[in-house]
């Protein structure tokens, strides 16, 4: 080979080499977290999630659903990095089994259980005795084990009302379904979190559940204890704990 080839070939050796050893470093991408949370968090913890991301960015990605389906998910081993929960019961359970990190859990939202009617329905309802009307046949609840049916069976059954509108009952998978179904006139009233009749123009409120009626409607937060971003994850939750995460929360109305 003649020698005035070498320096080219040493060239293409240092280059092939330069690729490779860039192709092998660790990946220069942003921290993720994945956050499983209760379907009436969407809103915001979208904003949250948005706003964290442009301070420290990390890409928070999320999977909104039943607070009993999510459980479900993590005792499965899904891969989550935070929980966020529309009740303390299922947190608990996952506390129970040793799956979140105790000393990362936090309440940080509370709510409130309401009533409410298609913007432009004809019947008229001021309070929860007006669901005995013969006018209202189907009334949305959430199905059995999501948070929202805890609330809305402790609240009828407070005021002697469950059995009696037992049969009305048109059950949805979650806080949201309800609020769908009562949005689209497929049930003549609903009961949901008062978070969710702010978020749809569609529906009105009409009546609000005293707060002795039920369980306090309180959103626990928990790093899940197989997260492999465990000290980003603790720092999702300060932040969401911090000012600039509560002025979002009650911009929601929580």
């Amino acid at each position: 080979m003649p020698l005035f080839y070498l320096p080219a070939i040493l060239l293409l050796i240092c280059l092939s080499l330069t690729l490779v050893a860039c192709s092998s470093r660790p990946s220069e991408d942003r921290t993720e977290l994945l956050v499983a949370a209760a379907a009436s968090l969407k809103e915001v913890l979208t904003d949250i999630g948005v706003a964290f991301e442009t301070q420290y960015g990390t890409k928070i990605t999320f999977n909104f659903a039943g607070s009993n389906l999510l459980q479900r998910q993590i005792e499965t081993g899904a891969p989550v990095d935070i929980f966020a929960s529309a009740a303390a019961i299922q947190m608990d359970a996952l506390s129970a089994q040793k799956l979140i990190i105790s000393d990362t859990r936090r309440m940080f939202a509370t709510n409130a259980m309401v009533l409410i009617i298609a913007q432009d329905s004809p019947i008229a309802i001021e309070t929860f005795d007006d669901l005995t009307k013969e006018q209202i046949t189907r009334i949305g609840l959430g199905s059995a084990g999501v948070p929202i049916r805890l609330y809305s069976e402790e609240t009828l059954r407070h005021i002697g009302l469950w059995d009696t509108l037992s049969s009305k009952f048109i059950f949805g998978g979650n806080t949201r379904q309800v609020l769908e179904y009562v949005a689209r006139g497929e049930t003549d009233a609903g009961l949901v979190y008062q978070t969710d009749a702010l978020i749809r123009p569609k529906v009105r409120l009409v009546a609000e559940a005293d707060s002795s009626w039920h369980h306090p409607i309180e959103y626990p937060i928990a790093v899940i204890a197989g997260s492999p971003q465990q000290d980003i994850a603790r720092q999702f939750i300060a932040f969401i704990m911090s000012d600039v995460g509560q002025e979002i929360v009650r911009r929601y109305g929580f």
